[in-house]
């Protein structure tokens, strides 16, 4: 799951770093929770297994993917101007960050757009 967090974390930074350069969007990170999908498909033995397992408990934890996006339409469907940018979102709500979140947004933007073959001046 540490590769997930990682993402994550990208995401988020982005996010940010998205908001802080284009202030006339609205950007926004979400969280969609614990959705059932074929994720465990592409895990090792020992958490496939065990997910499976107990997947007939899992399943009572669980969103179904159309509960998972919901937080998203929610977002896409209301006017923005009732939204604060730049937020992550989980369920419907702002989640607060520690402060460090900002911590290497602008590195992660700059590398992403060498990474995509943007000149540094269009990253700005």
């Amino acid at each position: 799951f540490g590769q997930y967090a990682m993402s994550k974390l990208a995401n988020i930074l982005f996010t940010k770093e998205l908001d802080k350069r284009y202030p006339k969007l609205f950007t926004a990170a979400v969280h969609p929770g614990l959705v059932r999908t074929d994720v465990v498909r592409n895990m090792p033995w020992y958490l496939y297994y065990p997910n499976i397992a107990f997947s007939f408990i899992m399943c009572t934890l669980q969103k179904t993917p159309a509960q998972g996006a919901w937080c998203t339409a929610f977002l896409a469907a209301t006017p923005s101007s009732g939204l604060v940018s730049g937020n992550y979102w989980v369920n419907r709500a702002v989640q607060e960050l520690w402060p460090c979140a900002d911590h290497g947004a602008e590195q992660l933007w700059v590398d992403s757009a060498q990474y995509v073959g943007l000149a540094p001046a269009l990253s700005k």
